[in-house]
């Protein structure tokens, strides 16, 4: 992924683009600030999640947003452990 890139792969909107978007969004709502070390990551999903089909998902009751509370902990603990940190 190119920092410069609006999109994961290639020139245009892929799954992969609304996955990880998608994903960072739900990621950065339950750990502010965790996409500050990644600002191309940071950029593709702040395009993505500004397209209007993405945008109009995301408020909708298909998206299920990152856990929070005791959840949002334990979760991240344990990508902490396999991350050996």
């Amino acid at each position: 992924m190119n920092e410069n890139s609006k999109f994961i792969v290639g020139s245009s909107l892929t799954y992969a683009d609304v996955l990880v978007a998608a994903l960072a969004h739900a990621y950065d709502e339950g750990l502010p600030g965790c996409l500050d070390k990644y600002p191309g990551l940071k950029g593709v999903r702040d395009h993505v999640i500004q397209l209007p089909s993405v945008a109009e998902y995301l408020k909708s009751d298909l998206y299920f947003p990152f856990p929070r509370e005791k959840v949002a902990v334990e979760y991240c603990d344990n990508v902490n452990k396999v991350l050996s940190r």
